[in-house]
């Protein structure tokens, strides 16, 4: 990384590695499976539920949103304002 006569003064810049080791707590880049932290969260199932509810819930406000475009552009449909 950058040291401080090359950063300016009062600035220095680190690793999240080193930071953590500064305040005595180890790397958690790694489980004790040896599966990084991402694959972890991946496999999760809330975050499944998640991207699903989001999927369907983008889904339904996108079509919403264009039934109601379509009504006002093309069915001269003022009822709606």
């Amino acid at each position: 990384m950058v040291s401080n006569s090359e950063s300016g003064p009062g600035l220095r810049l680190t690793v999240r590695i080193e930071c953590l080791a500064e305040i005595g707590q180890a790397s958690t880049a790694k489980s004790a499976t040896g599966d990084s932290t991402f694959s972890q969260i991946v496999r999760s199932k809330a975050v499944h539920y998640l991207a699903f509810f989001l999927l369907v819930y983008v889904g339904v406000e996108v079509t919403i949103g264009g039934q109601i475009t379509f009504l006002l552009d093309h069915a001269n449909v003022d009822f709606l304002l």
